[in-house]
């Protein structure tokens, strides 16, 4: 469940790290931790796949990725290119360092 992302309305969640009956998730919007119970994640939140679309959709939030992505060596290769850089995106971790410092 570590490094996973999950939706719940509009706002993306990235799993942070796992206890016993609370989860810490980063909200994408605010960068803010927060806990939330286990069974909270299960009932009230979709678990989203790893996969380019699903990072594209998640990328075109920020205004500042909105059609400035290139991932059509992703599948092959794990990487995507935004302006004009290689990213090497093995899971939603890298997506989200890549989100915070995209330079």
């Amino acid at each position: 469940m570590e490094g996973c992302l999950y939706r719940n309305n509009i706002n993306y969640y990235l799993v942070d790290s796992v206890a016993s009956h609370f989860i810490i998730i980063i909200d994408l919007e605010t960068f803010k931790q927060q806990f939330i119970q286990k069974d909270v994640i299960d009932k009230d939140f979709e678990r989203i796949d790893f996969n380019s679309e699903n990072i594209i959709e998640l990328l075109h939030s920020y205004e500042m990725f909105q059609n400035q992505i290139d991932m059509d060596d992703f599948k092959d290769f794990n990487y995507m290119v935004f302006d004009k850089r290689k990213y090497y995106i093995r899971n939603w971790r890298d997506v989200y360092d890549f989100i915070v410092n995209p330079n």
